[in-house]
């Protein structure tokens, strides 16, 4: 009975297993990562929408290239150059039909098109596409000093203004179409199909762009023979 009793009052040993302390991050080379950091990276990302200036800036930069060459225009006119040879060959001009007056506006309306179209299939072509509008400003504004000399030749002006406008617009097309195959190239951004639906739109744009011009062809020739 006192052995029984002995037994009973010995302290039993416990048997229950600690848990093992965490090893130590610093020798493994890990950091430990807290809940609060969990629950952070499963929020949703926010895309904050960035601003008109930063969206348009290349469309904001071709007008002012655009603006630019007609200023450029404007200074070589009023300070008193030779337009003889313009004037002669719009009074040629003037004396053709309806026909050429359309296709003078076109011709020359789809030269600017044509050469920002192509640069948009070049990864380097934003860095140049810039000059086209310039040069396409600069044209029209000596293109109207020389027809201002004629009988109607001043009623050019909206035809030439859009003219200015489509060269602007076809070269923020093209440089955002070489920006992005530029990013293609680079392999930050979009695969081959990306590619292939960009040049889709972007040639639907230059299509857009041409019935425009024809548009102010038509005007041109309206009041060629008027």
């Amino acid at each position: 009975m006192e052995n029984v009793i002995n037994t009973m009052l010995v302290p039993q040993e416990d048997k229950r297993e600690f848990a093992q302390p965490p090893e130590n991050t610093a020798e493994t080379g890990q950091e430990s990562i807290s809940a609060e950091e969990i629950l952070e990276s499963d929020k949703p990302v926010r895309r904050v929408r960035q601003p008109l200036l930063h969206q348009r800036g290349n469309m904001l930069l071709m007008g002012l290239a655009s603006v630019c060459g007609a200023v450029c225009g404007a200074v070589m006119i009023f300070g008193g150059a030779d337009f003889s040879a313009l004037s002669q060959a719009f009074t040629l001009k003037a004396e053709g039909s309806f026909l050429i007056f359309f296709l003078s506006r076109f011709i020359y309306g789809g030269i600017f098109l044509l050469a920002e179209y192509i640069l948009g299939y070049f990864a380097l072509g934003e860095w140049v596409v810039w000059t086209v509008p310039l040069c396409c400003g600069m044209g029209t504004a000596l293109n109207l000093a020389a027809s201002a000399e004629g009988a109607s030749g001043w009623l050019l002006l909206p035809s030439a203004a859009i003219t200015v406008a489509l060269a602007a617009f076809g070269a923020d097309a093209s440089g955002d179409m070489s920006a992005l195959l530029l990013r293609i190239a680079a392999g930050k951004s979009g695969s081959f199909l990306t590619s292939e639906s960009a040049a889709k739109n972007y040639s639907i744009r230059f299509l857009g762009y041409i019935v425009i011009l024809a548009l102010a062809g038509l005007y041109d020739g309206a009041i060629g023979i008027m």
